[in-house]
């Protein structure tokens, strides 16, 4: 009898190459702007990937929240955008209609006000976690194709390992 592994199930499926074509696209709409990427308290785990992802890989300064919350205050602060920011809305077939309406909302706001609003919609993978995994691996391909874009070396953390170097000496 074969031995079922739930985490190699969930994505048995799911090859990192077909994200590929989506984050080279969203790279290089996203080049020269500041990423804020927004998803469902459901997938706040892959914005908030995707920030990290920006911020180490393509050496860039990236944001993230959710909605609701954003809804409250942080939408307001893009009244008087002070860089050029993109937004790139993180979807997925299984959202509220609620949530839907938010984000439906928010992206007329936007577009309405000048500013970009890119989405990145994930079919239904089967389950929770693998549509979870194929919304970071568009956020992985982008992070690539936007530090390739910018002429970086994606791999490298200089400047987090000569923050580590100067702590360890001041510790000394």
């Amino acid at each position: 009898m074969k031995h079922f592994n739930p985490a190699t199930e969930n994505f048995a499926h799911l090859d990192p190459k077909d994200f590929e074509e989506q984050g080279k696209t969203l790279a290089t709409k996203l080049h020269t702007h500041t990423p804020v990427v927004y998803s469902t308290n459901a997938f706040s785990k892959a914005s908030h990937i995707w920030k990290i992802k920006m911020n180490e890989n393509a050496k860039t300064p990236c944001f993230h929240n959710n909605v609701p919350e954003l809804n409250h205050n942080e939408m307001v602060g893009f009244t008087n955008p002070q860089c050029d920011f993109s937004f790139v809305f993180l979807r997925s077939e299984a959202e509220t209609s609620r949530n839907v309406t938010r984000l439906e909302t928010m992206k007329t706001i936007f577009e309405e006000r000048g500013l970009p609003v890119h989405e990145v919609r994930v079919q239904d993978h089967g389950n929770y976690l693998a549509n979870l995994m194929a919304m970071i691996l568009v956020g992985d391909w982008t992070a690539y194709y936007s530090a390739l874009a910018y002429g970086i070396d994606p791999t490298p953390v200089d400047l987090v390992e000569d923050f580590k170097t100067r702590l360890k000496q001041q510790s000394d």
